[in-house]
């Protein structure tokens, strides 16, 4: 049958829909829809259904409960609590003096919430979240999340049409709310994330960048050799093209590209330079190549068709960020097809999540695989070729890109018993399994006597708008555990078999605390980015001196940990690294393996293979211990 007709059929099967985070239950329901539906009920949408995302997400997210704003006595206890914990840092017999005054927090607690727009109340925990995002002046390859997932076809053609009539259905299916935004139970989560990933471009600007939309838009942007096409993957009536129409534009472009390489891209520079230099030179090609910038940043996605096709899946990754030939990095979603056909995403860590993210992916990737490029009405249409002018002289008004911290990065997978991996997603362990064993490998070669500070990303998208509470998980209780671990061999006596096993539910118990307590707002990472605009609004003084030092000093850390546990549609993802000296690990659960993604800068990147198979080995460790407790 052909797939156009999916868009339409889904509005009748909502009963059955369910979260993407059940993808075998998504599965069951969702093939329902295939059968025995044909192009004969392909219907043009209604006025009403072609609205943007925007405004349906927001329509969506009212019926969700807003993030809660802290009291300024709540506030104010929580500075005091951080302060008091870090004491030790501050000039001796200064405590009292260098602590603020509840006045002066509260001052600028009510001149924020004075201030802050009606949206913004429904959570402003994601309005400081996004302007903070948008405001990193760094180059946007260094803060991009990186997505492999395998291969749709054996031809760079065919895959990159599949993918973006899969893309095109689920841009334009009803569904895509009751699939990513319900658990099928009444419970609702946000959309807007999801709704900035599509036809939303990341406009550069000289102090913070800002997301434009474009929902009247039908076509993708297609870049190969440095040239840039206009696809239309949708039609007038804003249906989606027929994969087989896609994939023969696809073609096209190769035809047209194949008299000559451009001479140099304007992805190149949305990809590597620093965004206010972007902002400048773009507000320069715009008085010359205005209608060429506006097609560009109009586009419901870009697709980067590369050339290079590296065996090494983390050389891959790289690419996915960097290709300075294709990868135009300012639309929030970008695909990647390699010349061998494997498939790949880019993400935009201001607009999304890794975890709106996973379940965007997880619906798309079911759609093309059930998908054809042969199917559908094939029509005859022709890519549009966007011309840029005076490209080179504009080369002299670019600064040389800043210095990214080095950096290494290495895949590992994990291959566990397909049974006992499923008891363990169903029990909920594997994700803190992998957090304890990490934190472990971290620690066996860490020798500089200070504690390790270990992040987690917790979602919160069962608020309005809710995006990611970064939340310290490495606590004395997880060192403990992990501090035994190492010191442990399979040769220990029973006593201290016991030992590790209750320390391992101690640590298992805590971490699920920790979680439960951010996911309800009570903890103080929760209200961190409220206190750090309190401190920020404050007049200069000793006082705001200290508490800047002791905010820093809380909220910072030396390495991440996330991911997702059953994502077989992802073959490998990559986090972002934060800062230099630090290492991130990501891992995707498959049937029967675990595979984990690390990337490391400053002292972690020569023990970098080193920590991959020492984390491998505690993986293994941690659950033989915990089928021990069974």
């Amino acid at each position: 049958m052909a797939t156009e007709s999916f868009v339409n059929v889904l509005p009748n099967f909502k009963p059955f829909l369910s979260s993407a985070a059940h993808p075998r239950q998504l599965a069951a329901s969702l093939k329902k829809l295939f059968i025995g539906w044909s192009q004969s009920h392909l219907t043009a949408y209604s006025e009403d259904e072609i609205v943007s995302l925007i405004t349906k997400a927001k329509k969506h997210d009212a019926g969700i409960p807003n993030y809660p704003l802290p009291s300024i006595d709540r506030l104010y206890s929580e500075y005091s609590a951080i302060f008091d914990q870090v004491q030790e840092g501050l000039p001796s017999g200064s405590y009292d003096q260098l602590r603020l005054t509840h006045q002066a927090f509260a001052e600028a607690f009510s001149a924020i919430t004075s201030q802050m727009p009606v949206e913004e109340c429904t959570n402003w925990h994601t309005a400081i979240y996004e302007h903070r995002m948008l405001a990193r002046r760094c180059a946007l390859k260094e803060t991009s999340m990186a997505v492999l997932l395998g291969h749709a076809s054996k031809d760079q053609a065919t895959t990159a049409g599949l993918a973006l009539h899969a893309l095109a259905v689920a841009y334009r299916s009803p569904a895509l709310f009751s699939v990513i935004g319900t658990d099928g139970k009444g419970k609702n989560f946000e959309m807007m994330q999801v709704a900035h990933t599509l036809a939303t471009c990341r406009i550069p600007g000289s102090n913070v960048d800002f997301l434009k939309t474009s929902p009247e838009s039908t076509y993708a942007l297609v870049w190969y050799q440095n040239h840039a096409y206009k696809v239309d993957i949708l039609d007038s009536n804003f249906r989606p093209h027929s994969a087989t129409t896609i994939i023969q534009q696809i073609r096209y472009i190769f035809l047209l590209t194949a008299k000559g390489r451009g001479q140099n891209s304007v992805c190149e520079y949305s990809s590597t330079l620093q965004r206010q230099d972007w902002a400048q030179l773009r507000n320069r090609l715009r008085k010359t190549n205005s209608r060429a910038v506006e097609q560009m940043e109009g586009a419901i996605t870009s697709v980067a068709l590369h050339e290079l096709c590296p065996q090494d899946s983390a050389k891959r990754l790289v690419l996915i960020r960097e290709d300075q030939s294709c990868m135009y990095s300012d639309q929030t979603l970008g695909l990647s097809v390699f010349s061998d056909g494997e498939l790949a995403m880019r993400f935009d860590h201001a607009a999304v999540d890794g975890g709106a993210a996973c379940h965007f992916v997880g619906f798309m990737d079911y759609i093309m695989k059930r998908s054809s490029a042969t199917r559908g009405t094939a029509l005859v249409l022709s890519p549009r070729r966007i011309e840029f002018f005076d490209l080179e002289d504009s080369r002299q008004y670019v600064r040389l890109p800043a210095r990214m911290p080095a950096q290494r990065s290495t895949t590992l997978s994990v291959h566990i018993d397909s049974k006992l991996l499923s008891s363990l997603r169903k029990s909920k362990l594997v994700d803190t399994i992998l957090q304890l064993s990490f934190q472990a490998a971290i620690l066996s070669h860490k020798n500089d006597g200070l504690p390790l500070r270990v992040m987690e990303p917790v979602a919160m998208r069962h608020f309005s708008g809710g995006r990611i509470i970064p939340q310290l998980v490495s606590t004395p209780t997880s060192h403990t555990f992990c501090k035994e671990l190492i010191r442990s061999d399979a040769s220990s006596d029973m006593s201290a078999q016991l030992l590790l096993q209750e320390l391992f539910q101690h640590a298992l118990a805590e971490h699920r605390r920790i979680l439960s307590d951010t996911k309800q707002g009570n903890t103080l990472a929760n209200n961190a980015l409220l206190l750090e605009q309190c401190v920020q609004l404050l007049p200069q003084s000793q006082q705001k001196a200290a508490a800047g030092m002791v905010l820093r000093e809380s909220f910072t850390y030396d390495a991440s940990f996330t991911g997702a546990p059953f994502a077989p549609h992802v073959m490998s993802m990559e986090s972002a690294l934060r800062r230099d000296n630090f290492i991130a690990g990501c891992y995707v659960g498959h049937s029967d393996k675990l595979v984990i993604s690390l990337i490391a800068s400053g002292t972690h990147m020569a023990k970098i293979e080193e920590l991959k198979m020492d984390l491998e080995r505690l993986i293994c460790e941690v659950i033989d211990l915990k089928r021990g407790l069974a």
